[in-house]
């Protein structure tokens, strides 16, 4: 079994934080860089019928429960 001394763990911790720091920023940088949007999807996508449906069902089901409370009262 091998022992690490202090300034080996050390080394190794500031190796993996460089690393992950690096692979923030260039996501970040692509995020940046990119044309599209990453949270609306693409009017090619096949899915993006299906997605709009769904969202405008979640916008929608607060209005419908509140006409339904109307309804009852």
């Amino acid at each position: 079994m091998q022992v690490a001394t202090d300034s080996e763990n050390s080394a190794i911790i500031g190796l993996l934080y460089f690393a992950v720091l690096t692979r923030a920023k260039l996501l970040e940088a692509s995020r940046a860089l990119s044309p599209i949007d990453p949270l609306t999807p693409s009017l090619s996508d096949p899915f993006s019928k299906a997605f709009r449906a769904l969202h405008r069902k979640i916008e929608l089901r607060p209005e419908a429960k509140r006409a339904q409370r109307v309804e009852w009262s």
